[in-house]
């Protein structure tokens, strides 16, 4: 089939040559035309309807060979073959192969792509990522790399024994502390962290600050206060009070608390954390020394002082008078050795005799 052609192909171009340099330019158009009729015309378009003319040609036949075109035999079509090459290579048939092997992206934040150009691009991602740092969490994509999220891993051991952190470098640990902690016995109390564990503290008294409750404390089940038996001694806590005892599990208060000091010169009071409190009086102040036999007592620096003398004289020369208990003043007769005056001149000595005063001789020569 290919002897055939080539001689027509020849006439042909002679023929389309031949034209080309008589014609007009409206011919050299159409002999354009007919160029690129004849590149666009398959072979096999022209294989059935054109094989009788093109025989003529060559027998040398009268036919139209410029209504004929000889196309070249370029054999099968171009396949392109990409297989194992990267986006960009030839794929065999002058075209860039659109793969995206070779195009490098940062997974899982970025992939690599193939544009139509056969040019390599990265195509950001929104993903969950990590940046290799232990100590944070939510890490994420953004604008195609790996951003730090911001919070921080649960480092917690559940052992209050222990102070628990992260590292950047190993991710969490924890360190052994010295705090109180609770060994879960509810009989011990005060117990402590020693070396990473609980170590059980002392006794678990039970203590309620209750006088009249009996404390103690049962294993696997912890603490009782029970109530004392009534009339059992307490104390209420107030100084003011006396012979406390317990009721119902309570204290009760007992006789107010008696603070009088005796002493006039003091104000007594009780305060109820204190108890008996003695506030001096003011300096001169009238007091009661429990002496009857003196009057105008007063105070002195909160102690107080005699006053004067009660005055129990009878004006009578034969009594000896004298203040006793309860201030009674008492005048007690006088006998023997103890001159008095009667009132008359002209005797003397007048001498006492049973409170009374006797007159004495006369005086010689008196009238």
């Amino acid at each position: 089939m290919s002897v055939r052609w080539f001689p027509v192909v020849v006439a042909f171009f002679v023929f389309v040559t031949a034209a080309a340099g008589c014609g007009s330019a409206d011919d050299s158009n159409k002999l354009d035309d007919l160029g690129r009729w004849w590149l666009d015309l398959s072979t096999d378009d022209i294989l059935a309807s054109d094989t009788m003319r093109i025989d003529d040609a060559a027998t040398g036949s009268d036919s139209n060979i410029a209504d004929v075109a000889t196309p070249k035999d370029d054999g099968p079509p171009c396949e392109p073959k990409c297989d194992g090459l990267a986006c960009g290579d030839d794929d065999g048939c002058g075209k860039p192969c659109i793969v995206d092997t070779g195009c490098k992206g940062n997974p899982p934040c970025s992939t690599g792509v193939c544009d139509q150009s056969g040019v390599c691009a990265v195509l950001p991602t929104d993903a969950d990522c990590d940046d290799d740092d232990p100590c944070t969490v939510g890490d994420h994509c953004a604008q195609g790399k790996c951003k730090s999220g911001a919070e921080f891993p649960d480092c917690d051991d559940d052992n209050d024994c222990t102070n628990d952190s992260c590292d950047p470098a190993s991710g969490c640990y924890s360190v052994p502390n010295s705090l109180p902690c609770d060994d879960e016995d509810p009989c011990t109390d005060g117990d402590l962290c020693v070396d990473g564990g609980c170590t059980a503290g002392g006794p678990n008294l039970c203590d309620d600050a209750n006088p009249c409750t009996d404390d103690w404390c049962e294993a696997d089940v912890g603490c009782h206060n029970d109530p004392l038996a009534p009339g059992y001694p307490c104390d209420d806590n107030n100084s003011c009070t006396a012979g406390d005892s317990c009721s119902g599990g309570q204290c009760l208060g007992g006789q107010v608390m008696n603070c009088d000091d005796f002493n006039s010169c003091t104000t007594d009071i009780c305060n109820p954390v204190q108890g008996c409190i003695y506030q001096q009086k003011e300096q001169g102040a009238t007091c009661d020394d429990m002496n009857a036999c003196t009057i105008n007592d007063f105070c002195d620096q909160g102690l107080c002082k005699a006053g004067a003398p009660k005055d129990c004289d009878d004006l009578v020369d034969c009594t000896a008078d004298s203040c006793g208990p309860g201030g009674i003043c008492k005048h007690t007769p006088l006998t023997g050795d103890f001159y008095c005056d009667d009132g008359e001149p002209c005797t003397d000595p007048d001498f006492c005799e049973d409170g009374a005063c006797m007159s004495g001789p006369p005086v010689p020569g008196c009238e």
